[in-house]
């Protein structure tokens, strides 16, 4: 059950006027991002693919997008394990497996680019650090305006800067449409903490709902899902990114206009590039995530 709440803390929504709304480490400039495996079929990865398991594609169009530059050199589909892709088209570059390839029917459009065999990304070591992100963000007390009128669930800002958000797995369940307020503000991000709920656990569903925006940019929208082991998506256009580390997700229809982070990936939703940006400043008070980032960083 949600509960109107306002909780608005001075010393965060000052510090943080113009940072990002997050920082997705190495997934920053990906489309998709798994740590295990991708089976998808049939629809477009507009963005960049990079998974750490085996990948399998079908009837795919893969980095697509035209806000990504052509380049032979760049890896745009990348696989730490086997890749198998027949029929489709890579766009803008190359691919790169792991383990063993087999491909068929599969064009570039860049001269140059091609399939090869190496690595480039330690999934484990990424995933490391994107669970102490999501684990910082999670940490966060709600600083924004969370009003539900029936099925309807609206989030409105309360400051500039991040605005922090709690809600369940069993909220999302029975949502009939989801509305961003941005409430007059600028720079206004929104970092949307998910927990297991009673009923659902941790089982999360984002289906049959529509998304207003109102002004708000999808690269300034997070869902973190730090202990959801299940998402499914379907019939939805999906505005923002998700981090789901340990989450195996299934998305059989609709669009996702966003970066999602996740164990694995089955299906065939149309995914659209809005890649994160990397935080042009560091909110020095409030993060417990920013924090996690720049000791890690110290530290190499």
């Amino acid at each position: 059950m949600f509960r109107n709440k306002i909780i608005i803390s001075g010393i965060a929504l000052a510090a943080c006027g113009v940072a990002s709304a997050q920082d997705l480490g190495q997934a920053n400039p990906f489309n998709v991002f798994l740590k295990g495996g991708l089976d998808y079929f049939n629809t477009d990865i507009q963005g960049r693919t990079a998974a750490g398991g085996n990948i399998k594609l079908s009837n795919m169009g893969m980095a697509q997008a035209s806000n990504l530059t052509a380049n032979a050199n760049r890896n745009d589909v990348i696989s730490g394990g086997n890749i198998q892709f027949t029929n489709g088209n890579v766009g803008k570059g190359s691919v790169l497996y792991a383990g063993t390839k087999n491909i068929s029917g599969v064009s570039y459009s860049t001269p140059g680019a091609t399939a090869r065999r190496g690595t480039e990304i330690d999934f484990n070591a990424a995933f490391n650090q994107l669970a102490q992100i999501s684990a910082g963000y999670a940490g966060q007390n709600e600083t924004g305006l969370r009003q539900r009128s029936g099925s309807a669930l609206t989030l409105t800002a309360c400051g500039n800067g991040i605005n922090y958000f709690n809600v369940t797995t069993d909220d999302l369940w029975s949502l009939s449409s989801l509305s961003y307020n941005r409430n007059g503000f600028s720079n206004v991000k929104f970092i949307v903490n998910v927990t297991n709920g009673s009923t659902r656990g941790a089982n999360a569903k984002l289906e049959n709902f529509g998304i207003n925006l109102n002004g708000v940019a999808q690269k300034d929208i997070l869902f973190n899902m730090k202990d959801v082991t299940s998402l499914t998506l379907g019939s939805i256009g999906w505005q923002g990114s998700i981090l789901a580390t340990k989450a195996n997700v299934v998305f059989n229809g609709g669009a996702f206009n966003g970066t999602l982070v996740a164990n694995s990936l089955y299906g065939c939703g149309q995914f659209n590039n809005y890649p994160v940006p990397e935080p042009a400043t560091i909110c020095a008070l409030g993060l417990g995530a920013i924090a996690v980032i720049r000791r890690r960083r110290s530290a190499k």
